[in-house]
């Protein structure tokens, strides 16, 4: 498909020095090799760097280590030393121990805790888990039997209710981690969920409040799925009616809406 856009959408992106930013400037508006981009780079790499614990996380907290991780594959995008303490650390948070996954259960976390992240407000457990297969999957720990272990129960759990999990927000996070992992982003419980945004996607190509818009187009450019091509399709033609006049999208997080979007675009060749 198609898209005339109403003003350019890498305009938000420029001179930015967020992780977000300094991806798009790098991959999109090809400065990589200036002597501007590398000094930003570098600044902002060398903050997140020397604010790791000894123990691989940042601050002991797991919000903050899954974000800062998050950081890393936008910008470093390989693995290092510090990725895989950071790693060793979530996962033997989330994944390896049940009686701290049961701790974490109980535990409460903002929604404003998520922003610029690619996860909604879940159960804490459902986005610990997610969070995790998809880090640690787009560091290339696919096989990696703690993640092959959580996928196996997620999927499960997944084709035991329809494809719901326990409501559209876990929905959402589960598509998301599913989305990155090459066993699984076709797998049943995939489908199903897939289904269920199907249903639930209007005529105007958004869904429900409780679906996140730019989130779920941008996973579902992921999936290479006729099912899940044709709910993007009709939702990306939303795009040139709700984009700002300097090219963004999105209220509260206008890089990171806007970046989702371009991402999405950007996968399926339409930009």
């Amino acid at each position: 498909m198609k898209i005339i856009l109403r003003s350019d959408p890498l305009q938000v992106f420029r001179s930015s020095i967020t992780p977000v930013g300094l991806y798009a400037r790098k991959n999109w508006l090809g400065e990589s090799q200036t002597i501007k981009w590398r000094h930003d780079f570098n600044h902002t790499i060398g903050s997140i760097y020397e604010s790791q614990s000894n123990n691989g996380s940042w601050n002991s907290s797991l919000i903050d280590t899954i974000r800062h991780i998050f950081y890393l594959h936008l910008t470093v995008r390989e693995n290092n030393a510090v990725v895989d303490t950071a790693l060793d650390w979530l996962l033997n948070q989330t994944l390896e121990s049940t009686n701290r996954v049961k701790g974490h259960n109980q535990e409460k976390y903002k929604i404003s805790e998520l922003r610029g992240l690619p996860f909604i407000h879940s159960s804490f457990d459902v986005f610990l888990r997610t969070a995790s297969i998809f880090l640690a999957t787009v560091f290339g720990m696919d096989n990696d039997k703690r993640i092959l272990a959580a996928c196996d129960v997620l999927e499960r759990e997944g084709i035991n209710t329809e494809g719901r999990w326990s409501g559209w927000a876990s929905l959402t996070n589960a598509l998301r981690a599913f989305a990155v992992h090459p066993k699984y982003a076709r797998s049943g419980s995939v489908v199903l969920a897939v289904n269920n945004l199907a249903n639930a996607q209007t005529f105007e190509g958004n869904w429900m409040s409780t679906v996140p818009f730019y989130k779920t187009i941008n996973t579902l450019a992921h999936l290479n799925m006729p099912q899940a091509d044709t709910q993007l399709e009709r939702a990306l033609a939303r795009l040139p009616k709700t984009q700002s006049s300097d090219g963004s999208w999105g209220r509260v997080e206008r890089e990171w809406s806007t970046f989702l979007v371009v991402h999405a675009l950007k996968r399926k060749g339409i930009l």
